[in-house]
């Protein structure tokens, strides 16, 4: 996974994710709203490629999205830490 800012503002971001898929995407998206992101949302420009562009607003935008990170990543680890091993 590659991130590049592409553009930062007071209360927008918006940043490039390059070798991720929408299930991840989705994942990052959810945790952003529910820590209070005035708008979310991503693209991908075209089905072949891999990078997808986010942006993000709202206040404290930088807290927001390392704040859906930690949740992510904490959630992540719990999932795995907790799933069955397979005999």
């Amino acid at each position: 996974m590659e991130v590049f800012i592409k553009k930062k503002e007071s209360e927008k971001i918006v940043f490039s994710i390059k070798g991720e898929t929408h299930t991840f995407l989705q994942l990052l998206k959810h945790y952003l709203l529910q820590n209070k992101a005035d708008y979310c949302g991503y693209y991908i420009d075209h089905p072949t490629s891999n990078e997808a562009l986010f942006i993000v607003k709202g206040k404290n935008v930088e807290k927001i999205i390392k704040k859906a990170i930690e949740q992510a990543i904490s959630e992540l680890e719990n999932l795995r830490e907790n799933i069955p091993t397979i005999e």
